[in-house]
């Protein structure tokens, strides 16, 4: 049996990523968690304010550049308009953002927020997108939804 076809077998746990512009943070979190866990969780990413395609241009090429992760189709996703009751957690790339994520969806259980600390990279150098990717590929590794599944 093929990896999909277990992952099929099992109910997959839903994880959105937020951030503020869905152009850096979250954009490269939904992308590195699609490619480092494949079929086993099923990842989407969103922000509340979600900017232009065209400032996603970053985030994308760091992608591409540093862990051959092509996201060139990513269009910004607007939060306030997701089913996010429907999500198993949902991952706030900051304090703020889990902030507003409490302000927004109060009825959205607090103990399915997790808080992370991942500085926004936007209109920074590439440096800096790099740090980011890379400190989000260190933080999937603690996501609560894997216990037990890696």
């Amino acid at each position: 049996m093929n990896e999909e076809s277990v992952a099929s077998l099992v109910k997959k746990h839903r994880v959105l990523f937020a951030c503020t512009g869905n152009t850096c943070r979250s954009l490269m979190a939904e992308f590195i968690a699609r490619k480092k866990f494949g079929v086993i969780i099923e990842v989407s990413s969103a922000g509340f304010c979600p900017q232009a395609p065209r400032d996603a241009e970053n985030a994308i090429y760091t992608l591409k550049t540093l862990l051959n992760i092509d996201a060139s189709g990513h269009v910004p996703r607007d939060i306030r308009v997701i089913n996010v009751d429907s999500f198993d957690l949902v991952v706030a790339m900051d304090s703020s953002v889990a902030k507003q994520i409490r302000e927004r969806f109060p009825t959205y259980p607090v103990q399915r927020v997790l808080k992370w600390r991942i500085n926004d990279p936007w209109g920074d150098n590439l440096a800096e997108y790099q740090r980011c990717a890379r400190a989000i590929f260190a933080e999937l590794k603690n996501l609560p939804v894997l216990k037990g599944q890696q």
